[in-house]
């Protein structure tokens, strides 16, 4: 049993009891208090009963009449009797006061006492029964030896004045005798309450600490770099929303690990990569030098063959290195392109214009279909140039000597694209997937010739400007790069 079980249990049954106790003296007071009332009105009741035999001449039958002067005559011992008698009527003691004598008579071990042995409460009751009133107080026991409840009604006279008074007395300890069965009662129901409450409280607490335990397990799980794990809590409570939450927070650490992971392997393939195709030209470099500064060479021809090599791997180490440089820089998220707003045909019929040298070198015509109405479109002039050169340039060195290469732009629905084609071996299906990627060269002999860079600084030129690239290649019928263009510029702000 956890410790958050065992205090929940705690805090769950002191609660209960504290309430139960307070429920406990909240009956007993209030049970008290409706038994005496009850007690009140019933001895009320039997005063008034008792004090209208009195009135009614029945103590003339006991020998104890009362006098104009309010003294009893006849045989005391008759007079005594009828108390007796009446005590075991009313279950109680009573006792008859004669206004006029100020004595008390009552069938208890002496005849009568005076006023001058009662307490002033207890006089303040006489009062109020001479004065015609029927009423109750507790203020008899310092009399009686022992809490009591004590009634006391008028006697009148056939005249109807109140000539004494009936006193009747019962122990208030037949009022707590009366308690105990409903005290036990409340007692075994605290009992069986508490019971009961426990084993809830011990299985409510154990389903609210399981999920809890298992989220405390996720949590360790997850420091120890284990991603793929899950709470398994399902609740529309908010310990189910914390356990979503931690799962949500398992499913991005897992996806942030995989995209590391991603990020290594490619950091690794990168410098294989950079290593493998740096290590080609400066090999070719160092032997073409070394065979020069040894002497090994010393034909004037070959000298200049071997310059000329050493200056064609110069250009294209520095022209790998330049590529590196700007697909790093284009791959950073911090490095911002300057956005203006430029003319796209205009854009386009400028990387025609500059590659139509490269193309009249191999023979290849470019033939341009560029519609000329104006299209403004928010973005770096210089990338998406260098972006049609790049794929242009592609396309004139795939294409066989005498070939055309047409470049089509026009508006396409809320959209522009630039589509450029060539006619040339075409792209097999199985490098496609790849064309994108850094260093990745086909096997034809063209393909060998570059860095392996140009399309990935082409696609993210593209990306950046929110272009989407489709391309559209055969073997043996060309090739297409197709540029589709948004209607609403793509702001990334980058």
């Amino acid at each position: 049993m956890g410790k958050i079980t065992r205090k929940l249990i705690l805090y769950f049954l002191l609660l209960l009891l504290f309430f139960s106790v307070l429920m406990a003296i909240l009956f007993t007071y209030q049970f008290s208090r409706q038994t005496t009332r009850i007690y009140r009105d019933e001895l009320e009741k039997t005063t008034i009963v008792i004090s209208s035999n009195l009135a009614g001449g029945i103590m003339d039958q006991f020998g104890a009449p009362m006098g104009k002067r309010g003294n009893p005559t006849g045989s005391g011992q008759g007079l005594r009797m009828l108390l007796r008698f009446l005590d075991q009527l009313a279950m109680g003691e009573v006792w008859i006061v004669d206004r006029d004598a100020h004595t008390i008579s009552m069938g208890q071990n002496r005849l009568a006492i005076s006023f001058a042995e009662l307490p002033d409460s207890a006089l303040q009751l006489l009062d109020r029964v001479f004065a015609g009133e029927v009423a109750s107080t507790e203020t008899f026991g310092s009399v009686l030896g022992h809490p009591t409840v004590t009634a006391g009604a008028p006697i009148h006279d056939s005249s109807g004045n109140v000539i004494g008074a009936v006193l009747l007395h019962r122990q208030i300890e037949d009022i707590y005798t009366a308690l105990k069965p409903g005290l036990l009662v409340l007692l075994f129901s605290m009992l069986s309450a508490l019971a009961v409450s426990g084993l809830l409280a011990v299985f409510m607490a154990e389903r609210f600490n399981q999920p809890l335990m298992r989220m405390a397990y996720t949590a360790e799980q997850l420091a120890r770099g284990n991603y793929q794990i899950a709470t398994g809590v399902r609740q529309d409570d908010e310990i189910g929303l914390l356990a979503q939450n931690i799962d949500n927070l398992a499913g991005e650490l897992h996806a942030t690990e995989h995209e590391r992971e991603r990020l290594e392997q490619m950091r690794s393939d990168f410098i294989s990569n950079v290593s493998h195709e740096l290590r080609t030209p400066v090999t070719v470099i160092r032997g073409s030098v070394e065979a020069l500064n040894d002497g090994i060479v010393t034909d004037p021809q070959k000298v200049s063959e071997y310059y000329d090599q050493i200056l064609a791997e110069s250009i294209q180490l520095e022209r790998m290195v330049n590529d590196l440089l700007e697909l790093t820089r284009l791959q950073n998220p911090d490095y911002k392109i300057e956005r203006v707003e430029i003319n796209l045909p205009a854009v386009v019929e400028d990387a025609v214009r500059s590659i139509r040298q490269v193309a009249q070198a191999k023979e290849i015509s470019i033939k341009p279909d560029i519609n000329a109405s104006p299209v403004s479109f928010y973005g770096d002039y210089g990338r998406l140039r260098q972006m049609f050169i790049i794929v242009l340039d592609n396309a004139v060195k795939f294409s066989r000597r005498g070939d055309q290469v047409t470049v089509e732009a026009a508006p396409q629905g809320d959209s522009y694209k630039v589509v450029i084609r060539d006619h040339g071996k075409g792209i097999p299906q199985e490098d496609l997937p790849f064309l994108f990627s850094r260093f990745y060269k086909g096997k034809r002999n063209e393909e060998q010739k570059g860095s392996g860079l140009g399309l990935a600084i082409a696609r993210e030129i593209a990306d950046r400007h929110g272009v989407r690239i489709d391309i559209d290649s055969k073997e043996g019928s060309g090739t297409a790069f197709g540029f589709i263009f948004p209607g609403k510029p793509s702001v990334d702000g980058k």
